[in-house]
Protein backbone atom coordinates (compact mmCIF):
# COMPACT_ATOMS: atom_id res chain seq x y z
CA UNK A 1 0.00 0.00 0.00
CA UNK A 2 2.90 2.35 -0.60
CA UNK A 3 1.80 5.77 -1.73
CA UNK A 4 -1.64 5.27 -0.25
CA UNK A 5 -2.57 7.86 2.35
CA UNK A 6 -5.35 6.53 4.50
CA UNK A 7 -8.16 8.67 5.84
CA UNK A 8 -9.79 5.60 7.23
CA UNK A 9 -10.12 3.83 10.55
CA UNK A 10 -7.41 1.37 11.49
CA UNK A 11 -9.74 -1.58 10.93
CA UNK A 12 -9.79 -0.91 7.16
CA UNK A 13 -8.19 -3.83 5.40
CA UNK A 14 -6.92 -3.89 1.86
CA UNK A 15 -9.14 -6.57 0.44
CA UNK A 16 -11.48 -6.71 -2.54
CA UNK A 17 -11.63 -2.92 -2.80
CA UNK A 18 -7.99 -1.97 -2.36
CA UNK A 19 -6.74 1.18 -0.68
CA UNK A 20 -9.11 4.08 -0.03
CA UNK A 21 -8.04 7.70 -0.42
CA UNK A 22 -10.33 10.56 0.57
CA UNK A 23 -9.88 14.06 -0.80
CA UNK A 24 -11.86 17.13 -1.79
CA UNK A 25 -13.45 17.15 -5.21
CA UNK A 26 -11.73 18.97 -8.06
CA UNK A 27 -13.55 20.16 -11.15
CA UNK A 28 -12.03 17.44 -13.34
CA UNK A 29 -13.52 14.79 -10.99
CA UNK A 30 -17.13 15.64 -11.86
CA UNK A 31 -17.30 13.50 -15.02
CA UNK A 32 -16.00 10.41 -13.20
CA UNK A 33 -18.38 11.03 -10.30
CA UNK A 34 -21.35 11.04 -12.67
CA UNK A 35 -20.09 7.88 -14.37
CA UNK A 36 -19.57 5.85 -11.18
CA UNK A 37 -22.07 7.53 -8.79
CA UNK A 38 -24.68 8.88 -11.21
CA UNK A 39 -27.14 11.55 -10.12
CA UNK A 40 -28.72 11.87 -13.57
CA UNK A 41 -30.83 14.91 -14.19
CA UNK A 42 -30.35 15.96 -10.57
CA UNK A 43 -26.69 16.87 -11.34
CA UNK A 44 -26.05 16.80 -7.58
CA UNK A 45 -22.26 16.50 -7.77
CA UNK A 46 -22.00 19.65 -9.89
CA UNK A 47 -24.31 21.54 -7.51
CA UNK A 48 -22.30 20.40 -4.49
CA UNK A 49 -19.06 21.38 -6.21
CA UNK A 50 -20.42 24.91 -6.87
CA UNK A 51 -21.17 25.26 -3.15
CA UNK A 52 -17.62 24.07 -2.41
CA UNK A 53 -16.17 26.62 -4.82
CA UNK A 54 -18.20 29.31 -3.00
CA UNK A 55 -16.59 28.21 0.30
CA UNK A 56 -19.82 26.99 1.91
CA UNK A 57 -19.24 23.24 1.54
CA UNK A 58 -16.56 20.64 0.97
CA UNK A 59 -17.39 17.75 -1.34
CA UNK A 60 -15.30 14.74 -0.29
CA UNK A 61 -14.70 11.76 -2.53
CA UNK A 62 -13.59 8.28 -1.46
CA UNK A 63 -11.37 6.83 -4.18
CA UNK A 64 -10.35 3.19 -4.56
CA UNK A 65 -7.91 2.39 -7.35
CA UNK A 66 -8.63 5.80 -8.91
CA UNK A 67 -12.37 5.10 -9.07
CA UNK A 68 -14.81 7.15 -6.97
CA UNK A 69 -16.79 4.82 -4.70
CA UNK A 70 -18.36 7.26 -2.22
CA UNK A 71 -19.00 10.92 -1.52
CA UNK A 72 -20.27 13.21 1.19
CA UNK A 73 -20.62 16.91 1.78
CA UNK A 74 -19.56 19.02 4.76
CA UNK A 75 -21.64 22.14 5.27
CA UNK A 76 -19.30 24.64 6.94
CA UNK A 77 -22.13 27.14 7.43
CA UNK A 78 -23.90 24.77 9.80
CA UNK A 79 -26.97 22.59 9.48
CA UNK A 80 -29.08 23.35 6.42
CA UNK A 81 -32.38 23.54 8.33
CA UNK A 82 -32.77 26.87 10.13
CA UNK A 83 -34.25 25.48 13.36
CA UNK A 84 -31.46 22.92 13.71
CA UNK A 85 -28.82 25.55 12.89
CA UNK A 86 -30.28 27.90 15.53
CA UNK A 87 -30.20 25.14 18.16
CA UNK A 88 -26.68 23.97 17.31
CA UNK A 89 -24.33 26.86 16.58
CA UNK A 90 -20.73 25.98 15.65
CA UNK A 91 -21.82 22.63 14.22
CA UNK A 92 -20.65 21.43 10.82
CA UNK A 93 -23.15 19.22 9.03
CA UNK A 94 -22.26 16.01 7.25
CA UNK A 95 -24.81 15.45 4.48
CA UNK A 96 -25.44 13.67 1.19
CA UNK A 97 -23.32 10.66 2.13
CA UNK A 98 -23.48 7.96 -0.54
CA UNK A 99 -21.49 4.81 -1.20
CA UNK A 100 -21.63 2.86 -4.47
CA UNK A 101 -23.48 -0.44 -4.05
CA UNK A 102 -20.35 -2.46 -4.94
CA UNK A 103 -18.42 -0.72 -2.14
CA UNK A 104 -20.95 -0.97 0.68
CA UNK A 105 -20.11 -2.75 3.93
CA UNK A 106 -16.40 -2.26 3.22
CA UNK A 107 -15.73 0.69 5.58
CA UNK A 108 -16.13 3.45 2.97
CA UNK A 109 -18.98 5.22 4.81
CA UNK A 110 -17.08 5.03 8.09
CA UNK A 111 -13.96 6.40 6.37
CA UNK A 112 -15.92 9.34 4.97
CA UNK A 113 -17.43 10.12 8.39
CA UNK A 114 -13.95 10.00 9.97
CA UNK A 115 -12.60 12.34 7.28
CA UNK A 116 -15.38 14.85 7.99
CA UNK A 117 -14.63 14.73 11.71
CA UNK A 118 -10.88 15.25 11.10
CA UNK A 119 -11.54 18.28 8.89
CA UNK A 120 -14.03 19.79 11.35
CA UNK A 121 -11.54 19.42 14.21
CA UNK A 122 -8.82 21.01 12.06
CA UNK A 123 -11.13 24.03 11.65
CA UNK A 124 -11.68 24.21 15.41
CA UNK A 125 -15.33 23.17 15.31
CA UNK A 126 -16.58 21.46 18.47
CA UNK A 127 -19.14 19.14 16.85
CA UNK A 128 -20.40 17.50 13.69
CA UNK A 129 -24.05 16.75 13.08
CA UNK A 130 -26.07 14.92 10.48
CA UNK A 131 -29.66 14.25 9.60
CA UNK A 132 -30.67 10.61 9.26
CA UNK A 133 -33.90 9.62 7.54
CA UNK A 134 -36.33 8.02 9.99
CA UNK A 135 -36.95 5.40 7.27
CA UNK A 136 -33.26 4.36 7.34
CA UNK A 137 -32.59 2.59 10.66
CA UNK A 138 -29.43 0.92 9.32
CA UNK A 139 -27.80 4.32 8.78
CA UNK A 140 -28.95 5.49 12.22
CA UNK A 141 -27.29 2.42 13.81
CA UNK A 142 -24.05 3.12 11.95
CA UNK A 143 -23.93 6.73 13.12
CA UNK A 144 -24.79 5.81 16.69
CA UNK A 145 -22.05 3.16 16.65
CA UNK A 146 -19.66 5.93 15.53
CA UNK A 147 -20.59 8.06 18.55
CA UNK A 148 -23.44 10.23 17.23
CA UNK A 149 -26.27 10.97 19.67
CA UNK A 150 -29.87 11.85 18.87
CA UNK A 151 -30.56 15.51 19.69
CA UNK A 152 -34.35 15.18 19.57
CA UNK A 153 -34.39 17.70 16.70
CA UNK A 154 -36.13 16.77 13.47
CA UNK A 155 -36.47 18.35 10.05
CA UNK A 156 -38.56 17.69 6.97
CA UNK A 157 -37.23 18.03 3.43
CA UNK A 158 -39.32 17.86 0.27
CA UNK A 159 -37.56 17.36 -3.05
CA UNK A 160 -37.90 15.87 -6.51
CA UNK A 161 -35.62 12.98 -7.40
CA UNK A 162 -35.23 12.41 -11.13
CA UNK A 163 -34.71 8.82 -12.20
CA UNK A 164 -32.70 7.61 -15.20
CA UNK A 165 -35.77 7.65 -17.46
CA UNK A 166 -36.31 11.35 -16.71
CA UNK A 167 -39.34 10.83 -14.50
CA UNK A 168 -39.52 13.00 -11.39
CA UNK A 169 -40.50 11.54 -8.02
CA UNK A 170 -41.62 13.93 -5.29
CA UNK A 171 -40.23 12.75 -1.97
CA UNK A 172 -40.59 13.80 1.64
CA UNK A 173 -37.79 12.92 4.05
CA UNK A 174 -38.13 13.26 7.81
CA UNK A 175 -34.74 13.35 9.48
CA UNK A 176 -33.60 12.99 13.07
CA UNK A 177 -30.57 15.14 13.77
CA UNK A 178 -27.62 13.39 15.43
CA UNK A 179 -24.51 15.09 16.82
CA UNK A 180 -21.03 14.01 17.85
CA UNK A 181 -18.94 16.18 20.13
CA UNK A 182 -15.36 16.23 18.88
CA UNK A 183 -12.08 15.87 20.75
Amino acid sequence: MRGCRRSTPRRWARDSLGCVVIRECEEQDLELLERYLPTGRNRAHAAHFRRQRDGHWSLLIAWVDEIPCGTCVISWTGPMHHDVRAALPDCAELCFLQVAPRARNQGIGTALVSAVEERAMARGLPRVGLGVDTANPDAARLYQRLGYDDTGLTSTTEYTLWDESGEGHDLVEIDRFLVKELG
